[in-house]
């Protein structure tokens, strides 16, 4: 009996020793928004400014998908949100991985063509599927990444052909 106990503890230390647990890369991030200027007056040198050196995006929840790309089949990873100066933490595993923000976790919605607009259903699709940032973790790559989220005015969005009159 008691060598029972020694083949089964034996064997229990082979197993937990065989468990390969992956090695876990820390990944920091900074997300800054900008804004188009829509309409008005000629931009001020503020704007230009502000263009160059983009605000932090405080308080945002993204979602971190595994692959190339996104799709409503692929499970979220996990989730973050930006601290107070727009920075985040990951703790991953190699391989692919897609940011994306919560009206990305649904289905692509192609909006309807209007007098004026017209829209790109593919350019759409593609620009869901390729999500807000790509990036890859493995022993070479960058441990740091950055990435803009722009806000676009309702006639310059992308995928939009837009042929009305511009605002005032």
């Amino acid at each position: 009996m008691r060598k029972l106990y020694y083949i089964l503890f034996a064997v229990c230390i082979m197993i937990s020793c065989s468990v390969v647990k992956p090695k876990l890369y820390i990944i920091q991030g900074h997300v800054t928004h900008s804004k188009s200027w829509c309409s008005g007056m000629a931009p001020g040198p503020d704007y230009y400014q502000e263009e160059q050196n983009p605000a932090s995006y405080i308080g945002l929840k993204l979602y971190i998908k595994r692959g190339k790309e996104n799709s409503t089949k692929s499970k979220i990873y996990t989730s973050i949100i930006t601290d107070t100066a727009g920075n985040f933490t990951l703790k991953l595993s190699a391989g692919n991985y897609i940011i994306i923000r919560e009206d990305k976790l649904k289905k692509a919605i192609i909006p309807q063509d209007a007098q004026y607009a017209k829209w790109d259903s593919a350019c759409i699709i593609e620009n869901w599927q390729n999500g807000d940032y790509k990036f890859s973790v493995n022993e070479k790559s960058n441990k740091k990444i950055s990435f803009d989220l722009r806000q676009y005015c309702t006639w310059n969005y992308p995928c939009l052909e837009y042929s009305g009159p511009l605002p005032p």
